[in-house]
């Protein structure tokens, strides 16, 4: 069975994941799933029966309570969590991108922004400037992210 995987919804949520809820890929469809953290908790506490009864709880919520439920604690191996990106692996990346410049004083610049806390606003702020530059810099970024999907649904084992 050939599988068509959104690469870039999961590259996207690879990035992002700390700022999202936790997403999951069904092998078997390619879907992506997203579950808010507090269903998660919710889940954790209650059983879904009581939720589902629950008056407080949104409906698109309950919607996605036997999902979650068959995610959790079901005994399937085709749901796994994308995985996040450590942040030092993308400050890595942009410091990868800046040694790379040729122009001696846009690289000075990039790897100047990239020095303590604020590091990835200031890179951002660097770029900008440069339209050629943050085009290249979005280019590179992307296919870094896009090869991560990829290798990660690669590593997934597919006994299905």
């Amino acid at each position: 069975m050939n599988i068509n995987y959104n690469y870039e919804e999961i590259a996207f949520i690879m990035e992002m994941q700390d700022k999202m809820d936790s997403c999951y890929l069904d092998i078997q469809t390619g879907e992506i799933i997203s579950i808010p953290e507090d269903i998660i908790w919710k889940l954790e506490d209650e059983n879904a029966e009581e939720l589902l009864n629950d008056e407080m709880l949104p409906d698109w919520e309950k919607k996605l309570i036997p999902k979650a439920e068959e995610i959790l604690y079901g005994d399937s191996d085709r749901y796994y969590e994308i995985p996040t990106i450590p942040s030092y692996e993308l400050y890595n990346l942009r410091v990868e991108f800046a040694t790379n410049i040729r122009n001696d004083e846009i690289r000075e610049k990039l790897l100047y922004a990239l020095q303590g806390k604020g590091a990835f606003r200031r890179f951002k702020d660097v770029i900008r400037e440069y339209p050629q530059i943050e085009k290249e810099w979005y280019e590179f970024e992307h296919n870094y992210l896009i090869s991560q999907a990829k290798e990660w649904v690669e590593s997934i084992p597919k006994n299905i």
